[in-house]
């Protein structure tokens, strides 16, 4: 980041010294972002040489998957932890990234499940990757563009008829899971903050569909509201009575509360 600094701020300027300042902090402002377009690139680029060296999750499967007990898909990819460790060393030399396992607290083990996020028209160009650990630790690719990115379904990308339906979610998870039970695509955002902006690119680029913002209950409601207002969505929020609630402890073992469609499927065995 740049800043430009004034001397003698007391001092009042003339026109032609405020035009002058002026025009240094837009020429450090537009030197910024073509810097961070430029990086931005770098990454999608960097991004897509892992995903062509990766193996399909439908030939191998992945633990994560099976955590949730949702069906690995076309567009979903594995690596080993090592592997994407030593290309991180190699890529970020100036400031060293460690592929870090957010749940597990340590760096990540063993095979990673790799889920590219995209942007630009029908989805085509890879801008980033989400990286889930077995367990369901979670990291993001740095210096990759987020803001509108996410993960789409092959069968949209890939131009197959449009259908009906086509619900965005917060997570992989979810999304696997309503696809699985209610058989229609399912958009991942990758995170709550980004539901806006990833209702809104898959508003528009598949206009015809009905469009459902699935949100998770609780935390990261509000922005699932929000996103289907500024996208003309529906928007759908699981709810879990207290038999749903037990259910679900009883199945998972989890002491913690249900909250998103995963879990809903789950605690009626739908999944």
């Amino acid at each position: 980041a740049q800043a430009i600094w004034f001397i003698d701020a007391d001092k009042k300027l003339s026109d032609s010294e405020m035009k002058k300042l002026r025009r240094q902090a837009d020429l450090v402002m537009k030197e910024a972002e073509e810097q961070r377009q430029r990086r931005h690139t770098e990454v999608a680029c960097f991004a897509e040489s892992l995903l062509a060296d990766a193996v399909s999750a439908v030939s191998v499967g992945h633990g994560y998957l099976k955590l949730k007990r949702v069906r690995p898909v076309a567009g979903l990819w594995v690596m080993d932890a090592a592997e994407i460790q030593a290309r991180f060393n190699a890529f970020f030399r100036d400031e060293p990234r460690t592929l870090w396992d957010s749940r597990a607290g340590r760096p990540m083990a063993d095979p990673v499940l790799m889920v590219p996020l995209y942007i630009g028209k029908n989805f085509s160009s890879v801008s980033s990757i989400e990286f889930i650990s077995e367990c369901g630790g979670k990291y993001t690719l740095p210096e990759a563009r987020a803001a509108g990115a996410c993960w789409v379904p092959e069968a949209l990308r890939k131009g197959a008829p449009l259908p009906e339906r086509i619900g965005v979610a917060e997570g992989l998870a979810t999304a696997l899971s309503v696809s699985q039970v209610k058989g229609f695509p399912v958009a991942a955002a990758r995170s709550c903050g980004n539901l806006k902006a990833a209702a809104q690119a898959v508003a528009l680029h598949y206009p015809c569909a009905r469009l459902i913002v699935l949100g998770d209950k609780g935390n990261g409601e509000k922005q699932a509201r929000e996103a289907a207002k500024c996208a003309h969505a529906l928007v759908a929020v699981p709810e879990f009575p207290d038999e749903l609630v037990a259910n679900f402890k009883r199945i998972t073992g989890s002491a913690s509360a249900p909250t998103d469609f995963n879990d809903f499927y789950l605690a009626t065995e739908e999944l």
